[in-house]
């Protein structure tokens, strides 16, 4: 079966790869405090694209 491209693809990407990915972000700036839904918005987004 072939899966749909686009922004509205559906993706099998898990809650906790999502997770890594932010807390990546979040230790990326030294673990200083920052909008954690913002790290969590970028981690998706990259994760989606397949830039992590």
């Amino acid at each position: 079966m072939h899966e749909p491209q686009g922004p509205h693809a559906r993706s099998d990407i898990s809650h906790e790869q999502i997770a890594r990915r932010a807390y990546e972000i979040y230790m990326g700036r030294g673990g200083r405090p920052g909008n954690h839904e913002q790290d969590w918005q970028q981690a998706e987004r990259e994760l989606k694209l397949g830039r992590h």
